[in-house]
């Protein structure tokens, strides 16, 4: 990665959200995720209720989009504290980032399932 390349900022994908913090809340974030950046898709392992990079090839509330990370954290081998959008949102698609490798017929999946939400993706005009 080029370290003079800026990275997304701090809910730098978010449009509008709903008042006070409605849209946002905090989660458990599992370890060994990699360094996220602020705007990766989320999604909850139903087992054990904590939060992964979404993996539309997975399974056990892996694949279903769920959230949205609001600032960028580094890759640690311990559970840690997140912050997310999770409901009743507007952001940036050009500013979201899914998981390498999704297909076309998985980014509308879970484009809907964020939708589901109340999570609009939106294309600036």
């Amino acid at each position: 990665m080029n370290p003079y390349i800026e990275k997304t900022r701090a809910l730098e994908f978010l449009i509008s959200e709903a008042p006070v913090t409605l849209s946002r809340d905090t989660f458990t974030l599992l370890p060994s995720q990699g360094v996220l950046v602020a705007g990766t898709v989320l999604s909850r392992v139903t087992a054990s209720g904590k939060y992964q990079i979404l993996a539309p090839a997975g399974s056990g509330g892996a694949e279903v989009a769920r959230a949205i990370l609001s600032v960028g954290v580094l890759d640690v081998a311990a559970d840690q504290t997140i912050t997310a959008i999770d409901c009743h949102a507007e952001v940036l698609l050009s500013l979201i980032t899914f998981p390498a490798g999704i297909t076309a017929p998985q980014t509308v999946t879970a484009t809907a399932n964020l939708a589901a939400r109340f999570i609009k993706l939106r294309i600036p005009a």
